[in-house]
């Protein structure tokens, strides 16, 4: 098992959606998460495995001065492996674009 880190890494929406039903034990939904993450987040992290998402993470903003983590997702299958831990340190250093102390993360406080 090789998983890949990308910092606004490419997705699909079907493949967000099963990972998103399966994370929160919830039913596949049908927005289009590409487009709003792209329009509302300041970035995300993909975790991926063979070229199938296994991971991700949202940092939401306000558009100024304020970020936060959102959304930490892990497929069942690749839990306890740190998966959610390495999506969560790319998210904080904002793909060397933010201090990690600016954004905020419950784990890390």
């Amino acid at each position: 098992m090789t998983i890949e880190y990308v910092w606004r890494g490419t997705f699909g929406n079907d493949e967000f959606h099963v990972l998103h039903a399966e994370a929160f034990e919830t039913r596949i939904f049908d927005d289009d998460w590409v487009s709003l993450t792209e329009r509302h987040s300041l970035g995300w992290v993909t975790a991926n495995d063979d070229g199938q998402l296994v991971g991700f993470v949202n940092v939401i903003w306000d558009g100024l001065v304020h970020a936060w983590i959102q959304d930490v997702m892990v497929a069942r299958s690749h839990r306890g492996k740190g998966i959610a831990t390495q999506l969560v340190a790319i998210a904080r250093a904002g793909g060397g674009l933010l201090k990690p102390e600016k954004v905020f993360s419950p784990a890390a406080s």
